[in-house]
């Protein structure tokens, strides 16, 4: 059974809502001038205020699913994988599958 902790940061759990409010509020010179900078610049269109982290993926949704069920088929025969074990595959598996290049951002 995989372990879920708690969170420790709430870095990027924002909501699209909060982020207008937030912009609109602001409306000058900030830490959130990106965010001002992007509301003006779209004139009254929709715009997405949330951050992007499927930029930084590596591996495709069938990829990833593929080595999870691995790493867990692995453990459930009592042969766990230390974390470093756990990098060492999934650099392995990006090696393999090509996804190198984006492995060495």
């Amino acid at each position: 059974m995989p372990r879920n902790p708690p969170r420790k940061t709430n870095i990027g759990a924002f909501s699209e809502e909060k982020m207008s409010r937030a912009v609109k509020a602001c409306k000058s010179s900030s830490q959130w001038e990106r965010y001002v900078k992007k509301q003006k610049e779209s004139a009254g269109v929709s715009i997405r205020m949330t951050p992007n982290y499927a930029v930084n993926k590596v591996f495709t949704n069938e990829q990833e699913k593929a080595l999870t069920e691995y790493i867990i088929t692995s453990s459930q025969m009592f042969y766990g994988l230390s974390s470093i074990d756990c990098r060492k595959l999934a650099y392995e598996l990006a090696v393999t599958n090509k996804c190198f290049t984006a492995c060495l951002r």
